[in-house]
């Protein structure tokens, strides 16, 4: 009996071992996916506040153009008043750009990072699946049931 059970236990081992090979094996892509998502939640965010701090320099530089191109008006150089508010428009115009593509950055950010769980909930199901087929009920008989 002694012997019996040391071979029941040396199978189950082995199966349970294979079972968890299995559920590893099964779960690894899902892992992968939800460490790409995770890394490009981080990218994606940095590069928004990039994107941010540029837009943020530029309407600053935007803002100290259109004063000094009401100073040139003031002195009564008109023309190049209104260069130098080209300029500053141009520059207003491109940071108001930076800022909505750091708005849709952020936004596919957030998307990714809010689908993390989805990734993990899918792992732990295609473990358990691979599991079980790895390890079905009836794949341990057991030598000391009784045949009737």
């Amino acid at each position: 009996m002694a012997a019996a059970k040391a071979a029941r236990a040396e199978k189950e081992r082995k199966i349970e071992d294979a079972a968890f090979q299995a559920g590893t094996r099964a779960a690894e892509p899902y892992h992968e996916a939800m460490a790409r998502a995770q890394e490009l939640t981080v990218e994606y965010t940095r590069k928004a506040q990039e994107l941010v701090a540029a837009g943020n320099n530029l309407k600053q530089q935007a803002q100290n153009l259109a004063g000094s191109a009401e100073h040139y008006q003031f002195t009564g150089n008109v023309v190049q008043a209104q260069q130098i508010m080209m300029q500053a428009h141009m520059l207003f115009n491109q940071a108001e750009t930076m800022h909505g593509r750091a708005k849709s950055l952020y936004s596919a950010a957030n998307g990714m990072n809010s689908a993390i769980p989805a990734y993990q909930l899918a792992a732990y199901a295609a473990q358990d699946a691979a599991a079980w087929a790895a390890n079905p009920p009836s794949a341990v008989p057991d030598p000391l049931a009784s045949p009737y």
